[in-house]
């Protein structure tokens, strides 16, 4: 998960002259290879020890993120990794995040 994160900020904080190339390899090359190494990490449903973690908010937050800035890429990159496609969307379904999510101040970031 920090391996994706890092790899999304080289891009998001490149100099202004590289930034759209390197979110765009991003979103086309790195976004779909971490994709697959979590595919096959753990279970459908949760990453670690069949329930909800620290690991499922931080990767449902950085998914998220993703997706707020390019929603096309996040659902293509989901569609072609349905057991992480079934863990994005069961932490999204999870009682204490539907609860954040409609408490939290809206912003955004």
């Amino acid at each position: 998960i920090l391996d994706l994160a890092l790899a999304y900020r080289k891009a998001a904080y490149a100099p202004e002259a590289e930034r759209e190339a390197l979110k765009s390899a991003f979103y086309e090359t790195d976004l779909p290879k971490f994709a697959g190494l979590l595919e096959n990490f753990a279970g459908a449903e949760y990453r670690v020890g069949g329930k909800l973690s620290l690991a499922d908010v931080h990767l449902y937050a950085l998914l998220e993120r993703l997706g707020f800035e390019n929603a096309a890429a996040l659902a293509a990159t989901l569609d072609a990794h349905p057991k992480l496609k079934a863990s994005f969307s069961k932490v999204a379904q999870h009682p204490a995040i539907v609860q954040w999510q409609s408490a939290r101040p809206q912003t955004t970031m």
